[in-house]
């Protein structure tokens, strides 16, 4: 998400995420995500992204597993904040929700039978950005998460 040409954001965020996995090397996930702009004085950015994906692991037997995903982000926006386009400042207020495809890669490392460590990146394109939207068309969205198998 980016506030103007001139002025980008990154918020935390902390989520869940269920996988099912038919075959080592295929995978079905969904995935609900909150963000929030917790380190400013008020509350001023709050995303909440619900995502679904296909992945494909490369090596899905090793203790070290690339893959790669695609799928589909909803994302509900509660953004009112200011940004600076180069030139002046202006006043961003946006409660539309975004959607789109998104396509990542990343890495999961196995830590014994159960527990594994996931590094991910992701691209979205919104495919519902209206043009007079100050904000980028699309989001960056990294991760770094601990996961536990049943």
């Amino acid at each position: 998400m980016n506030g103007g040409i001139a002025d980008p954001w990154s918020d935390p965020g902390l989520g869940l995420a269920l996988e099912y996995r038919p075959v080592p090397a295929l995978g079905v996930e969904a995935g609900l995500i909150r963000y929030d702009d917790i380190l400013g004085a008020q509350r001023e950015r709050a995303h909440t992204a619900v995502q679904g994906s296909a992945i494909g692991y490369l090596v899905p037997r090793s203790p070290v597993r690339p893959y790669a995903l695609a799928g589909l982000t909803w994302q509900g926006r509660n953004v009112h904040d200011t940004y600076f386009d180069g030139e002046e400042y202006g006043l961003y207020q946006n409660e539309r929700a975004a959607w789109g495809p998104h396509a990542g890669l990343g890495v999961e490392f196995g830590l014994g039978q159960r527990w594994v460590i996931d590094l991910e990146g992701r691209v979205i394109g919104y495919l519902n950005h209206a043009g007079t939207d100050p904000s980028l068309p699309g989001a960056l969205q990294t991760t770094l998460a601990i996961g536990h198998r049943f």
